[in-house]
């Protein structure tokens, strides 16, 4: 994935769109939630508007976060981000490293301004 482009590549060959573009926040790569967890990762999340949380399953383990707040929980274990989920165009766009406990591994290209990611 690369910021501000809304398609998803398996080296040169485009193979999903995304419903919103990974974009810069603070100096920090946010991602769309949702896409990641259910195309990405073979989880599923649940949107709860009454507090603006998410909840989200992922192989064994439950994410729990709420929009614009630094701390989530993995399996009731309080984890703190630097920059906080939030909304964008109706999107939760969430921070990058965020997802490092549930792929082998992610990588940032800065030159590229472009995301890899090993689920």
């Amino acid at each position: 994935m690369i910021i501000n482009q809304d398609f998803v590549t398996h080296g040169d060959t485009v193979v999903d769109e995304l419903p919103k573009a990974p974009m810069l926040i603070n100096g920090r790569t946010m991602l769309p939630f949702r896409y990641l967890v259910e195309n990405i990762l073979g989880g599923n999340v649940i949107w709860h508007e009454a507090d603006r949380s998410i909840t989200a399953t992922i192989n064994e383990s439950t994410i729990k976060m709420k929009i614009d707040e630094l701390s989530y929980y993995i399996n009731d274990e309080e984890f703190i981000l630097d920059q906080a989920p939030v909304i964008v165009d109706n999107f939760t766009m969430l921070p990058l490293r965020a997802f490092e406990s549930f792929v082998d591994e992610i990588f940032w290209y800065h030159e590229a301004k472009m995301v890899v990611i090993f689920p």
